[in-house]
């Protein structure tokens, strides 16, 4: 039983490092506007939801266009700094886990605006992992919800 436990915990570890790593790379590449890491971190077709609808994005014009909206909409609150915590990942099987983590849009170290929860759906894409689904709680921001779904 206890080497059972052990390698739930070292699993449960790799999948909080693998979910850990594309929030670095995706907040850099928001952060910085580099679009091209950005890419790196997602799969197409990608499915994007909010409580108000849909997204899939099938070509990498459509991640482009909603990278860019999205940084529009940070700095039209005036983000500085984009600080997200993985709360939970876990393996679904040996090529999908399953992550949450929370955001929160920072100008300097002001919150910005509610802080709110994500859970994404990671799959191993040729060499790498790759997020090919995201469900955003943005709490009813109707600016942040179009900036994902339109």
């Amino acid at each position: 039983m206890a080497l059972q436990q052990q390698e739930q915990r070292r699993e449960a570890s790799r999948a909080r490092g693998i979910a850990e790593e594309l929030l670095t790379h995706t907040g850099r590449a928001m952060e910085t506007g580099d679009f091209e890491l950005f890419e790196t971190c997602f799969m197409l077709p990608h499915e994007i939801q909010t409580f108000q609808g849909s997204n899939i994005l099938t070509t990498r014009s459509d991640l482009a266009r909603v990278f860019r909206q999205v940084r529009g909409y940070y700095a039209k609150l005036g983000v500085t700094r984009l600080a997200r915590a993985c709360v939970d990942a876990e393996f679904l099987d040996e090529f999908t886990l399953q992550s949450t983590h929370v955001s929160h849009l920072l100008n300097g170290t002001t919150l910005v605006r509610e802080s709110y929860p994500t859970l994404s759906v990671i799959s191993h894409v040729g060499d790498r992992w790759r997020c090919a689904k995201s469900i955003y709680a943005v709490n009813q921001d109707r600016d942040h919800e179009q900036a994902l779904i339109s």
